[in-house]
């Protein structure tokens, strides 16, 4: 599984129009940089298989939700403790065997329990980011 991870203030998820053969363009505002990460992805030209989108404020166009519903990509919105608000599934399911490796990953608990250190490493990471970019933003 290759998960997309956004984060913090002026996440921006959009499309060049509503046809097929759009570009999808992803704007990371949240990190600890002087410019927003961008990706740019064309049409089936996408190594994530779903995105994560923790505690965001931004922008989400209806033409990306079509965009990543015909290419299906599910989108999931966490709270600021991790806890799912809210999803947005293809109408397709997921991969079989993506939903396989879950199962059994779910059902082995040193799996398990590596996941979620590393989860909680990367919420971490992330939240330190956050400080430190909120603090250089104070401080100008």
């Amino acid at each position: 599984m290759n998960q997309l991870h956004l984060a913090g203030f002026g996440v921006q998820i959009q499309a060049s129009n509503a046809k097929p053969h759009a570009e999808l363009m992803i704007t990371d505002g949240g990190r600890n940089q002087s410019t927003p990460e961008r990706y740019l992805f064309l049409p089936g030209k996408i190594e994530y298989d779903s995105i994560i989108l923790e505690n965001c404020t931004g922008h989400l166009s209806l033409a990306a939700l079509r965009w990543l519903s015909i290419h299906n990509i599910p989108i999931f919105f966490l709270d600021f403790d991790g806890s799912i608000i809210s999803s947005i599934l293809p109408s397709k399911p997921i991969k079989a065997e993506v939903r396989i490796a879950q199962i059994k990953t779910a059902s082995d608990p040193k799996k398990s329990l590596t996941i979620a250190k590393a989860l909680f490493q990367a919420k971490i990471t992330r939240s330190l980011q956050i400080l430190n970019w909120l603090a250089e933003a104070s401080s100008h």
